[in-house]
């Protein structure tokens, strides 16, 4: 598979990322993240990706200590930016969340909104391993998105939606050979027109589950975004894997 994340966040995309969460829902996110892995005040945690720093920066608020990797240059400029503007202490790096060796000692590790699956199995578990290496024993790991459980009741083929003044096309492709979304984006911007493509690896919940015990993790929560246990139909799911 190619390398479509090198160049995916780039050009219009940048400005749906940036239009697309309301403070309130960022607010909501953060306290479900506190409670989903029982954060006390000071806690280390390495938000991987960070985008932005939607959520970082709001965490880091609340007396956390925060690092935040991307490999996208621009999320980590504005992301600096927003902190320094905000008076919050927040360590922003821009790196591939696989590569973690000077990371290590924190209370969690967060991967949130769909940011697990953009490599290839290997990579996946690459990342996986990285994540539970750069925890102390006991930490824990949340990943944040879909798995076949919570996607398939409701998936289409085809999607759009507005972000300020841009608009998002989506064709989507469930490919049951090698588990993967393939998705052509059209993006519109005025009179640009911007157009990418995407792959994601979506895992069943038993898969993800395996390959995170297989990363070194000892234990393995499927919720929900409400905490409950996750069942079919579910509108995302929170893995809690347990270092």
């Amino acid at each position: 598979m190619t390398e479509w994340y090198r160049s995916f966040f780039t050009g219009a995309y940048q400005d749906v990322q940036r239009e697309s969460w309301p403070a309130a829902t960022t607010e909501q996110q953060v306290a479900m993240v506190e409670q989903a892995l029982a954060l006390t005040p000071g806690s280390r945690i390495l938000d991987a990706p960070c985008g932005t720093g939607r959520l970082t920066i709001p965490l880091a608020r609340r007396g956390h200590l925060l690092t935040g990797i991307d490999f996208t240059s621009a999320y980590i400029e504005d992301a600096r930016r927003a902190a320094a503007e905000g008076g919050v202490a927040v360590t922003f790096l821009e790196r591939d969340m696989r590569e973690l060796e000077d990371l290590s000692g924190f209370d969690a590790v967060i991967n949130f909104w769909g940011s697990f699956g953009y490599f290839d199995d290997a990579g996946d578990a690459a990342f996986a391993a990285a994540a539970c290496r750069a925890l102390r024993v006991g930490g824990r790991f949340l990943v944040d998105g879909h798995v076949f459980e919570t996607l398939l009741p409701r998936f289409q083929a085809r999607g759009w939606s507005t972000h300020g003044e841009i608009f998002v096309l989506q064709d989507r492709r469930l490919d049951l050979e090698t588990s993967r979304i393939e998705s052509d984006w059209t993006l519109l911007a005025g009179a640009r027109i911007e157009h990418k493509h995407s792959s994601m690896r979506l895992y069943s919940a038993r898969e993800l589950s395996a390959l995170l015990l297989g990363a070194g993790f000892s234990s393995v929560r499927l919720l929900d975004h409400s905490l409950a246990p996750l069942a079919i139909g579910a509108d995302r799911a929170l893995v809690v894997a347990t270092r």
